[in-house]
């Protein structure tokens, strides 16, 4: 399904993680195949179908327009690292 979603053509950000699994140097990142290796070495789902991280989808072939957003903040919550962001 990761590379199936890559292969839409579709751009998404990470903008949640669990932290006990991927702390907070992992938002922001980008989906891509780069990222696959390192998600799998942590054995963390490649599509974070546990709740390993969630995504923000900012630009896909059926949007009119790419999201543009800006962060604003980096915080813990509930065991979760998220990004605090805003529209640009």
């Amino acid at each position: 399904m990761f590379r199936e979603f890559l292969a839409t053509g579709a751009e998404a950000r990470i903008v949640a993680t669990k932290a006990a699994l991927l702390d907070q140097k992992w938002l922001g990142h980008r989906l891509d195949e780069g990222l696959l290796p390192s998600l799998e070495s942590l054995g963390v789902d490649a599509c974070g179908e546990r709740g390993e991280y969630h995504t923000l989808i900012v630009k896909c072939p059926w949007m009119s327009s790419q999201i543009e957003v800006r962060e604003i903040a980096r915080l813990q919550h509930d065991g979760y690292w998220m990004l605090d962001l805003a529209l640009a």
